[in-house]
């Protein structure tokens, strides 16, 4: 477990969830959650979620 940390929700990462709301619609946990992958420059985020309706294209998706 050693590739996973914990990040705060910072006020960038919070700003940037609220855009990806107003753009692409979803519910707040799952633009929190893309927002964070964003900010922390991640390669690939796994969601159970329905693929793509609030993740970033430049993330690789599986669900």
């Amino acid at each position: 477990m050693n590739n996973f940390k914990i990040v705060p929700v910072t006020f960038e990462i919070a700003d940037l969830a609220a855009k990806l709301r107003a753009r692409r619609g979803g519910k707040l946990p799952d633009a929190l959650i893309a927002a964070t992958a964003i900010d922390q420059a991640a390669d690939l985020l796994y969601s159970q979620d329905e693929p793509g309706k609030i993740l970033a294209r430049t993330l690789k998706f599986l669900g």
